[in-house]
């Protein structure tokens, strides 16, 4: 029988997936520079602030750091605070600076075991996609609410559990600016995977729920194998069609979804010893594409 892992938030006994709500880039506009203080249009307070944070007198956040620097000079002077005095006195209309984007966006978060699969004593690695703007990115871990390591650049974490049972994985992603996005999974730690034939490792896609799009092109799956000979082959398939025949290549990209609709996604994985063959599903959900 094909094990299928339903992407969508669900609860069963072998699998929790919970994707939190994420920010998506494309939906976010720009923040404009010299409304330093985020509040409403840009005004005299905003030159204050400055004027203040240069006497030490307030603090900022870096993302006022930046709204700050008007005149697009990398330093926050007495020049921004008086170039926003000038705006407010309709003695220019514009920022030499243009708007900055404050956005981070976690795409996926997968692991190099299918849930179910990773066993007592073997190390997980999890790995996660995420966009951001400013870079660079910064990742926090947590296993059952408690911080397994934070303050990293590195988009992959590897731990390895003592105990079977289900844990709940989150990684919260920080852009520059410290804006956080977050994402949760449940995942499954067994105490052994008796199989002496090849096996699905793990499948998973480089998306989230509700990045599925009719715009999007660059949905690509991976899969791994295990036990057996160790000499591989895989295939994968749409809706049961063929898009990717046997071959050593673990990945496949898959074309854009033209309907609204669940899509069944397939791989085959092949020994090239003894020709035995497992198979793993996952369902998937192609929504409205996300406005621009």
């Amino acid at each position: 029988m094909k094990r299928k892992t339903l992407i969508v938030v669900m609860i069963s006994m072998l699998l929790i997936v919970l994707i939190s709500a994420v920010n998506v880039s494309a939906v976010l506009a720009p923040m404009s520079v010299g409304n330093v203080d985020k509040t409403g249009g840009i005004t005299v307070k905003d030159a204050t602030l400055i004027q203040k944070y240069i006497a030490n007198l307030e603090e900022v956040e870096k993302v006022q750091i930046a709204l700050a620097d008007v005149d697009a000079d990398e330093k926050v002077t007495v020049k921004d605070a008086t170039m926003i005095q000038k705006y407010c006195a309709n003695i220019i209309d514009s920022f030499p600076a243009a708007g900055i984007c404050n956005n981070i966006d976690i795409q996926s978060v997968n692991a190099d075991f299918n849930s179910g699969k990773a066993m007592v004593g073997v190390p997980v690695t999890f790995m996660v996609t995420a966009n951001a703007t400013p870079e660079p990115i910064t990742y926090e871990y947590q296993i059952n609410g408690e911080v397994a390591e934070k303050s990293t650049t590195d988009n992959t974490f590897t731990n390895t559990f003592e105990e079977a049972g289900i844990y709940e994985i989150k990684v919260i992603a920080y852009n520059d600016f410290g804006t956080a996005s977050s994402a949760t999974i449940g995942y499954e730690v067994i105490d052994a995977y008796e199989s002496e034939k090849v096996c699905v490792k793990s499948f998973y896609h480089n998306k989230t729920e509700m990045s599925f799009n009719t715009i999007e092109t660059d949905t690509v799956l991976t899969a791994t194998a295990m036990f057996g000979s160790g000499n591989y082959e895989y295939a994968f398939y749409v809706d049961n069609e063929l898009v990717q025949d046997f071959s050593a290549k673990n990945t496949c990209e898959i074309e854009r979804f033209e309907e609204l609709r669940e899509y069944t996604l397939s791989v085959k994985v092949r020994d090239t010893a003894t020709g035995d063959l497992d198979i793993e599903d996952m369902i998937i959900v192609v929504r409205e594409p996300i406005a621009g």
